[in-house]
């Protein structure tokens, strides 16, 4: 059945024997998987699972992904994907002002990440546990505080040579 969203999801599971032999025989043949100088079996064998997968949630040709070590880590990866994109996309510069509209029903590793990755979180209460497009798009009508443009704000001075020695009656 196709995704809806287009999107995939983490799929927590119990761990079980043949997860701990896996990852134990994984972890003595220290496989890991940062290029594929080091790795190009376990990464073929990732690249083949994944496209199996993509192909069965419908999702498009392009569609890339990776497996990591839990929610936590898919979720900083998600996020960091979203927020570089949303950047691009609107030619945002660095520190122009970004919210992502979260559920109050979300798991703490979202503020987490949120707050690792610098986005400002747009909290959202939920009706029966559910965050909706309609309520999404009231509250955000709704929002006195829109995001900034960068050129509202004031550039940064270059340090002059002055403020980068120390005197001798200033402590370094």
């Amino acid at each position: 059945m196709p995704l809806a969203s287009r999107c995939a999801a983490v799929l927590p599971c119990r761990t079980t024997q043949a997860a701990i032999l896996f990852d134990a025989l994984v972890s003595c043949s220290s496989i890991q998987g940062a290029s594929w100088l080091l790795a190009s079996g376990p990464l073929a064998a990732e690249n083949q699972v994944l496209r199996l997968l993509a192909d069965l949630a419908d999702m498009p040709a392009a569609a890339g992904d990776c497996f990591v070590s839990g929610g936590s880590a898919g979720n900083i990866s998600a996020l960091v994907t979203a927020r570089d994109t949303t950047r691009r996309r609107r030619v945002l510069a660095p520190y122009d002002r970004v919210r992502f509209a979260v559920s109050d029903q979300a798991h703490s590793s979202i503020g987490n990440a949120l707050r690792i990755i610098g986005i400002e979180p747009f909290t959202m209460p939920t009706t029966d546990h559910r965050l909706t497009g309609p309520a999404l798009r009231a509250a955000l009508l709704a929002d006195a505080t829109p995001p900034a443009s960068s050129q509202s704000r004031p550039p940064l001075a270059p340090p002059t040579p002055e403020s980068s020695t120390t005197s001798p009656e200033s402590p370094p």
